[in-house]
């Protein structure tokens, strides 16, 4: 197989990554919420409420780290716990400001998402998107490989 970039692929996927958490930071500039904050405040915006294992295990983070982004969403008044007073394993879900960034931040999503496949076409994208999945199949056995 012959590729004709002088990029190793990881790292155009990896400028695809720096390049959208660019354009992310501009757009949530006035929001004052880091990538990683984004990232949990949509999974609970996508499955309305979870427990904080869940959202570890979604996001493959240890639990500290899990921790220190839900103090800090909760801090800034964007989730709450479903039943405030159930602390162990509690459910959050989003508050109505979490709810609002979650809208604004989808709709960022869609405008990025023009922006870098512009000029390419639904095939391209298809062979694109299932060649992506693909190849983290991939990467996931050969982790599950290096554990053993």
């Amino acid at each position: 197989m012959s590729i004709s970039s002088d990029k190793f692929l990881p790292d155009l996927m990896h400028d695809i990554k720096k390049a959208s958490h660019s354009y992310f930071n501009d757009v949530l500039k006035d929001e004052n919420i880091t990538s990683a904050q984004v990232f949990y405040l949509m999974m609970l915006n996508k499955h309305n409420s979870l427990s904080q294992k869940e959202l570890s295990s979604i996001a493959q983070c240890d639990k500290a780290h899990t921790n220190r982004i839900i103090t800090q969403l909760f801090e800034s008044k964007l989730i709450k716990a479903v039943e405030p007073a159930v602390m162990r394993n509690q459910e959050l879900c989003l508050t109505e400001k979490g709810e609002l960034l979650a809208k604004k931040v989808e709709l960022a999503s869609k405008k990025w998402l023009k922006i870098i496949t512009n000029d390419i076409t639904d095939e391209e994208l298809e062979i694109t998107h299932r060649t992506a999945f693909k190849m983290l199949e991939n990467a996931k056995k050969y982790k599950c490989k290096v554990k053993k």
